[in-house]
């Protein structure tokens, strides 16, 4: 009986033995089967991050490639503002020339027609004494005629007397020159003042033509301008995806991976936090990076504004 009796107590240290070991070895199948399913949730973080962090690279590239165009586009642009800015001044010039030139040309018609209007009168008042001086004479010649044939005599010859009385004098002469002169005069200015006129219009189109240009130039950089600030809005966004990013990141405890029969566990676990905080200091790196191509963009925009505002002011 005393040894059933032992036989029954080893028995059931036995069990209870075997019952503590196999509590030990479901709880370590359990930590195993936690440690696996974090271990590939990790990795599949992993490759996520890793994948947003490819597409972050890619879209960074696209935006560094557009500003890299836009910053072309904007010098372009100010090099022709700069050489339509000259040429407005030259035509600007050329312009007030052309004015004061016509200017120039319509005085000195004003004071030839003077001048003509005086000579006109002066000839006027000249013709009317000489014919009175000779109506005068033929009245003498009539009365002072005693005989008919002396009388026939002095009426057949007083038509040359008159003639020669009447006759043009020398300054009658010089004011049918002075009006040639003053016709040819007043036809090579009015030749002169037409040229103007066409140079004049021929210019104000020319004026016109690069007005139209510039405006279409303004309205192309303000297309740029809204293209910049769709952009930097890009970048702004990639930033934000980038922080959310790093919010995703999880923090995996070291604690579990501690003792000793996980110790290999626990080395792979450490390995891969090593690569997550690698990441995160790439991440970092990203966003500064994505920061500075902001400020960049930023200060680009204001740029632009201004000189398109500029732009506008000098047109108005």
């Amino acid at each position: 009986m005393e040894t059933t009796r032992g036989r029954k107590d080893a028995m059931r240290g036995d069990l209870s033995h075997l019952e503590s070991v196999l509590q030990q070895l479901s709880k370590h199948e359990e930590r195993t089967h936690r440690q696996s399913v974090e271990r590939t949730s990790v990795q599949a973080q992993h490759r996520l991050l890793k994948d947003q962090l490819l597409s972050v690279q890619e879209e960074l590239a696209l935006a560094q490639g557009r500003k890299a165009e836009l910053c072309e586009t904007l010098g372009a642009l100010q090099q022709a503002k700069e050489d339509q800015d000259k040429e407005n001044r030259q035509l600007r010039v050329e312009l007030q020339a052309s004015r004061e030139a016509q200017n120039t040309l319509l005085k000195k018609v004003a004071e030839l027609e003077t001048t003509t209007n005086q000579l006109k009168q002066q000839y006027i008042h000249s013709l009317t004494c000489r014919t009175k001086a000779a109506n005068e004479l033929l009245g003498k010649l009539h009365i002072t005629g005693a005989l008919g044939q002396l009388t026939d005599a002095s009426i057949q010859t007083s038509p040359a007397q008159i003639k020669n009385l009447a006759g043009k004098p020398k300054h009658c002469v010089t004011c049918v020159k002075l009006q040639t002169s003053f016709d040819q005069v007043k036809q090579e200015l009015a030749k002169e003042l037409d040229a103007a006129k066409s140079s004049t219009s021929v210019l104000q189109e020319e004026h016109q033509q690069l007005k139209s240009a510039h405006e279409a130039i303004l309205i192309g950089a303000e297309a740029n301008a809204k293209a910049l600030e769709e952009t930097c809005a890009e970048v702004t966004q990639l930033q934000q995806k980038l922080n959310e990013t790093k919010l995703k990141i999880p923090q995996t405890p070291v604690s579990d991976c501690a003792e000793p029969r996980d110790l290999a566990d626990g080395e792979d676990m450490s390995e891969k936090v090593k690569v997550l905080e690698d990441n995160l200091a790439q991440l970092n790196t990203y966003a500064d990076h994505l920061e500075l191509i902001i400020n960049q963009c930023a200060s680009c925009a204001v740029k632009l504004q201004s000189e398109g505002t500029q732009d506008i002011d000098e047109s108005g």
